[in-house]
């Protein structure tokens, strides 16, 4: 009689134990020498991974008594990601984090190990995000990780309105000419306007002038100079001065100032490049005068006072929510005719014009909030019936693809205003109550903000929601009256209420088309599809900077925010 008997995970046993081997320094006949430090192993498990250890053997016919000693530069792998390798040989496993990435890909490269460098560059593909994709550019380009390196270049590319400002630029600066080059080039960037595709090409240059003043001519003919503003050119004239073989630059720049005065006056607009940003006003879904619910969303481009269809929600609602991270819009909840508080939830790709189906809210939700900050999606209280409210905020989690919850507010509202600036914690504003204004907020509260809001705010009116702190000024559209309003008349009225510069207000746009529990959304960091037929492209693919407005009311068919059918 004859039996076999198999031992379970026998192979994961025998590396063990020849690991525990390696590190008691037994039965060793190879030695890896970095920087005074000494990792002794056994050369038929590292031949058996590494096709440079197995090279070395052969090629230098090594017999089972020799010893291999293999030097590696300190400069090029450290001791610890050596030992961190040695262990990976040993055992398949790996921690790859953003910090010790660049020297797995060297170890990986060194050698020569293709599946670690598989694991690094899926780790790179799940990890990228707005603040790393500079860094994770230069590895990719490093290492010809092709994916990695269009997925960062797009990310840099669709940002590029931010490693431009001064916040992103103190990393931007170290760009390499071959990536400043390629990004300058894209019709697609999305610059603010081609003011700041020329200025940061001078700052750029100036911050190593002798070694990049060589580049300038090539980078320059990217500039579209007719785009671009009188006071730029100006002071981009006076930049040349300092550079050398420049002339026939700022001659160019002389012309198209001269040609200015002697001709009439005209838009930049329609000379941007096409992935040059808008500032413009995004508005969802909501209810029509009739009754019926909408799933229409529209934009306002401001600068050119007129509205534009960019798509169709993919389901009809009123009282949603919805919030821009970088080139998505993400909506969630609302109520139906069916349903009085969704779960649902989508995102809206702007440069794409698609809609992807997201994970559902953990309980239905009307009248909530939804924010970005830190890049994070969040949404923020509402209710899941009349007058339930709930404190719950909830943050989706976009690796794990699910809604968790972050936290709670101190107490349970709806028609929350959130405001965020920066990485800072979100700052949640309650709806003023008839004839009180008090704010209370979850976490640090600024109070020069709050009393800047209610200053604007008319007395006993609930605010539709607050748009974000831009250039000294709250921007917000809409408000309405509640019940015990002394200005019955004037029922749920929506209008623009604005504080700030004169220059940068918003004026009512004027279509005929009332609604709602609206959902609107200002300007969006990102590019959407021009959908109309009478903008002859020039307005394709550009809007900016977006935050929320949202629950617009109306009563009388003659009140209420105007918008395109």
């Amino acid at each position: 009689m004859k039996l076999e008997f198999t031992e379970k995970n026998y192979n994961s046993f025998v590396l063990q134990n020849l690991n525990r081997q390696r590190k008691r320094k037994e039965y060793w006949d190879m030695a890896l020498s970095v920087d005074h430090h000494v990792f002794f192993a056994h050369r038929n498990v590292l031949a058996a991974v590494s096709p440079l250890v197995r090279s070395l053997i052969s090629s230098n016919d090594m017999k089972t008594t020799d010893e291999l000693f293999i030097t590696i530069d300190s400069s090029y792998l450290s001791p610890v990601t050596v030992d961190q390798l040695l262990d990976y040989f040993y055992s398949g496993k790996v921690v790859i984090s953003e910090q010790n990435v660049e020297e797995l890909l060297r170890g990986a490269q060194y050698f020569n190990t293709p599946r670690l460098r598989v694991h690094c560059n899926n780790f790179l593909i799940k990890s990228i995000r707005h603040a790393n994709c500079l860094r994770y550019l230069f590895l990719a380009e490093l290492f010809e990780l092709k994916e990695v390196s269009d997925l960062a270049y797009s990310g840099i590319r669709d940002n590029f309105h931010y490693w431009a400002s001064p916040e992103g630029s103190m990393h931007f600066m170290r760009c390499p000419p071959v990536i400043f080059g390629r990004l300058l080039r894209d019709e697609n960037l999305h610059v603010l306007n081609e003011d700041q595709a020329l200025s940061t090409l001078i700052n750029w240059v100036y911050f190593r002038k002798e070694e990049r003043e060589k580049y300038f001519k090539k980078f320059f003919n990217y500039i579209n100079l007719n785009a671009v503003s009188n006071k730029t050119l100006v002071f981009a004239s006076n930049k040349l001065v300092g550079m050398e073989n420049t002339s026939s630059h700022a001659a160019l720049i002389e012309n198209v100032l001269m040609d200015r005065k002697q001709e009439r006056p005209c838009s930049l607009l329609v000379y941007q490049r096409k992935g040059a940003l808008l500032d413009s006003v995004v508005i969802l879904g909501g209810q029509k005068a009739h009754g019926q619910f909408n799933d229409g969303v529209f934009a306002y481009i401001i600068q050119e006072n007129l509205w534009m269809k960019l798509s169709d929600m993919p389901y009809r609602a009123a009282a949603l929510s919805a919030t821009s991270a970088g080139r998505y819009i993400y909506i969630s909840g609302g109520t139906t005719e069916q349903i009085s508080g969704l779960k649902t939830a989508w995102r809206y790709d702007m440069d794409d014009n698609s809609w992807t189906k997201l994970p559902d809210l953990p309980i239905g939700l009307v009248f909530h909030t939804m924010v970005t900050c830190g890049g994070t999606v969040y949404s923020v209280g509402g209710s899941i019936a009349p007058r339930r409210y709930v404190s719950n905020i909830y943050r989706y989690d976009e690796r794990k693809e699910v809604w968790c919850l972050a936290g709670k507010m101190s107490i349970p509202m709806d028609g929350t205003a959130v405001i965020t600036k920066g990485q800072h914690p979100l700052r949640a504003q309650p709806p003023a109550e008839c004839g009180n204004q008090s704010a209370e907020s979850e976490g640090q509260q600024d109070d020069h903000l709050s009393a800047s809001l209610a200053q604007q705010l008319p007395l006993g009116c609930v605010p539709c929601y607050m748009l974000h702190w831009r250039q000294q000024g709250v921007c917000m559209w809409g408000y309405h009256h509640c019940q015990r309003c002394p200005n019955k008349g004037l029922h749920h009225q929506s209008k623009c209420l604005l504080a700030g510069p004169k220059d940068r207000r918003v004026e009512d746009p004027g279509s005929p088309t009332r609604g709602t529990g609206l959902s609107c959304l200002l300007s969006s960091q990102a590019t959407l599809q021009d959908s109309s037929k009478d903008l002859n492209n020039i307005l394709s693919g550009r809007i900016s900077k977006c935050t929320i407005i949202h629950n617009l009311m109306r009563e009388r068919e003659e009140d209420g925010l105007l918008f395109p059918s």
